[in-house]
């Protein structure tokens, strides 16, 4: 190759592909992939019939010549398809256009002419390298060397979004909001990529000026747009801040080096608000003129070291900073970015259903944290090993919990509620993300139960028919006790049988306790009232109650107390129709729908009992009132002496929250990602996530209502448990 800007990789790829599409020269190629190897086949190769390019961010655009198509573009084409792309995302890929294969009969190959198909289906980074790179090389090398240079973004600093240009969208809602009418996130990549010789952000903006007809007042109010977005999501990666403080510390000479758009005054900004200072230098390819990915930087840089210097340079991009850096006579160490670490690991499919900002958005919150230190897979194979409750809680349930709360928020407006019920337990967590949320309403946290709802709603025999007809486990002595508040008289000799054994005894043991059973409901109802009046519940607002994953049993006792028609808004419903409540009733809104014990499809459904032990408060189950106003509580709670740990896990729920509050607020007005954290969620459960026995522990439900002991996440796993609310 006589280009001086292909490299090693380059030929290799050329090669591959030449002698891999031999056979294939009269046949149409569309080439998946807008990078340097996909530049080098276009131009290095003869004979074949490229007709196109794919990139699922790039579509309409052009590149070497070569449209991006459509997928719908691609499926009348016809033609092969080839991935250009490293061997640990050719996988993410390929699943995400497979349906291409399989309905329309386009096959897909590699660079090398493989065609693929069953083995892109399992994952296939377990030998990667890079899962064997600890923390502890990077300093050994440090050490061999007199001067030390770190790429900046992505090796020091990130960003809280998936990809870069995800902030040009976000500026672009913003812009929308203020009634600026642009393309910002087409028109800003225009901008940019027209321009030569390394433009910095005025250059850039005078173009984009240019390209939408701002004047001068608007194109600076943008320009100020753009970087407080930016500088808003802008965090730095912890471990490399410690390595880099490390160097330091060695008396090593520390130089920045970035191919950016952002000038050296504004640059030391940034590093100096996210605690990175103590260099000798920064060099930016704007204000230079020079830039790493042709390697003129670095020979500048080289020649300002002095001949004889030994320089490592340290980055993320494979090929600017590693192999061009070689290339210029740098030693160089790669750290992955968190992005890649995501490609590369197993993880790595839910990349293939990413389709709105929102999800590029919730998994660049995700990924900020779990793999913000570049070293945190190492020795796992590519597999996310969570050692702490709140890596589940910032991870997986963080997403899912935030998207239900938007999902929620927007229920409420829809419907003009006035007021929001959130019942103990399964309230507790959810009410205190609401309240962290901007346009919440009046709101109140209450104890109630199925068991102090039902008892308190009792008027007549149909009423304790009703209650009773609830599958229970365990014998009629408790099962009064813990259904109805009262005690078997001790000479009852039935109080012993089975519930579910004898019952033919039912009945008439419901006849002969229907006074005592109604004594007890008239007395807790009573006290109840005086509980809901204080609470100021009792009014005529109009009300909606949250609930988890249930029949409707709370929401239609409650109703009846309060003498209304209440609205419930739910995650999901269980197994309706039933005597409450048709599948179909205008009185419940839910997110995910209504769930049957068998034959379900989403995570939720499989895994609710996992995400019920965190929603609660530190105290066991409600049993009702006393006459006395006191709160009475069921003994055997065992979720109690675990709370302590479950809280840790909340805490990382309403971190994730928070930041996502901060950060993307302007997304909160589109349609939440419901079935995406769903999907989320079960990567939990997939076997790409490793989960230490510790942690599995602290998720377990314990149900007296109907006498079933404690459920634990192992049982979940192993069993996919079901119980009717």
């Amino acid at each position: 190759m006589e280009d001086h800007n292909y490299g090693e990789e380059q030929k290799l790829v050329v090669n591959s592909f030449q002698q891999g599409f031999t056979n294939k020269r009269n046949q149409k190629i569309v080439l998946y992939g807008i990078g340097k190897n996909t530049e080098a086949i276009l131009r290095k190769t003869k004979g074949f019939q490229f007709c196109g390019l794919m990139d699922q961010n790039t579509v309409g655009q052009t590149f070497f010549q070569q449209k991006v198509l459509s997928e719908e573009e691609v499926i009348k084409l016809h033609p092969v398809i080839v991935i250009i792309a490293r061997e640990s995302v050719i996988s993410i890929i390929f699943k995400r256009i497979q349906y291409l294969y399989v309905e329309h009969g386009i096959n897909i190959f590699n660079y090398k002419g493989e065609m693929l198909g069953k083995e892109q289906q399992t994952y296939q980074n377990e030998e990667l390298p890079y899962w064997n790179v600890s923390e502890k090389d990077i300093l050994r090398v440090i050490k061999k060397h007199d001067i030390i240079s770190f790429d900046i973004f992505d090796t020091l600093l990130m960003r809280r979004v998936l990809q870069p240009e995800d902030v040009f969208t976000l500026v672009e809602k913003k812009l929308k909001e203020k009634g600026i009418a642009c393309s910002f996130r087409e028109k800003r990549i225009e901008a940019e990529r027209s321009l030569v010789n390394c433009p910095n952000l005025d250059e850039i903006y005078d173009n984009l000026a240019d390209i939408c007809g701002w004047n001068y007042e608007v194109k600076e109010e943008v320009k100020a747009i753009e970087c407080l977005t930016d500088y808003d999501v802008i965090v730095p990666r912890k471990k490399m801040c410690e390595v880099f403080r490390y160097a330091t510390k060695l008396g090593k000479k520390i130089y920045l080096i970035s191919d950016m758009y952002y000038s050296k005054k504004d640059m030391k900004k940034i590093l100096e608000k996210n605690g990175i200072t103590g260099y000798e230098d920064v060099f930016i390819s704007c204000d230079i003129k020079r830039q790493k990915s042709d390697g003129t930087l670095y020979k500048w840089f080289l020649a300002h070291c002095g001949e004889n210097a030994k320089v490592l340079h340290i980055g993320d991009n494979r090929r600017v900073d590693i192999e061009k850096a070689r290339e210029c006579g740098l030693d160089s160490f790669h750290v992955y970015s968190s992005y890649e670490i995501l490609m590369a690991s197993a993880m790595q499919d839910i990349l293939v259903d990413i389709k709105t900002i929102r999800e590029k958005c919730i998994v660049g919150l995700v990924i900020s944290e779990i793999y913000n230190n570049p070293f945190v897979m190492y020795g796992s194979r590519g597999y996310y090993n969570i050692h702490k409750g709140k890596d589940v809680g910032y991870s997986f349930i963080g997403p899912f919990m935030m998207e239900y709360i938007q999902w929620f928020q927007q229920k409420v407006k829809e419907n003009h509620i006035e007021q929001v019920l959130f019942p103990s337990r399964d309230g507790y967590l959810i009410q205190k993300i609401y309240k962290q949320q901007k346009e919440q309403i009046d709101n109140v946290y209450f104890r109630v139960s199925r068991r102090a709802a039902t008892v308190a709603g009792i008027t007549d025999l149909r009423d304790i028919q009703r209650v009773a007809q609830r599958a229970y486990q365990g014998n009629y002595g408790d099962f009064l006790k813990n259904r109805f508040g009262i005690a078997m008289r001790k000479d009852d000799l039935r109080a012993e049988n089975d519930v579910n054994k004898r019952k033919d005894l039912l009945n008439q043991i419901l006849t002969d306790y229907e006074a005592e059973i109604l004594q007890e409901a008239r007395e807790e109802r009573k006290s109840y009232f005086k509980y809901l009046d204080k609470k100021k519940i009792i009014n005529r607002k109009k009300q909606v109650i949250f609930d988890f994953v249930a029949g409707g049993t709370v929401q239609y006792n409650f109703g009846k107390l309060l003498q209304k028609d209440l609205k419930g808004m739910y995650f999901a419903t269980m197994n309706l129709p039933n005597d409450m409540y048709k599948q179909d009733t205008g009185m419940i809104d839910t997110a995910y729908g209504n769930i049957q014990s068998y034959g379900t499809n989403n995570n939720l459904a499989k895994y609710y009992l996992l995400l019920e032990t965190i929603l609660v408060d530190g105290k066991a189950t409600f049993s009702h009132i006393d006459d006395k106003g006191h709160e009475i509580y069921e003994t055997s709670d065992r979720e109690v002496s675990k709370y302590p740990e479950i809280k840790k896990v909340q805490q990382a729920v309403m971190y994730y929250c928070d930041l996502w509050k901060k950060s993307f607020y302007l997304l909160n007005n589109e349609k939440p990602a419901l079935q995406f954290v769903d999907q989320l969620l079960g990567m939990l459960f997939t076997r790409r996530c490793i989960v230490d026995d510790d942690v599995k522990n602290i998720f377990y439900n314990d149900d007296i209502y109907d006498g079933v002991s404690a459920v634990s996440y192992t049982h979940l796993r192993a069993h996919e448990t079901r119980r009717h609310l």
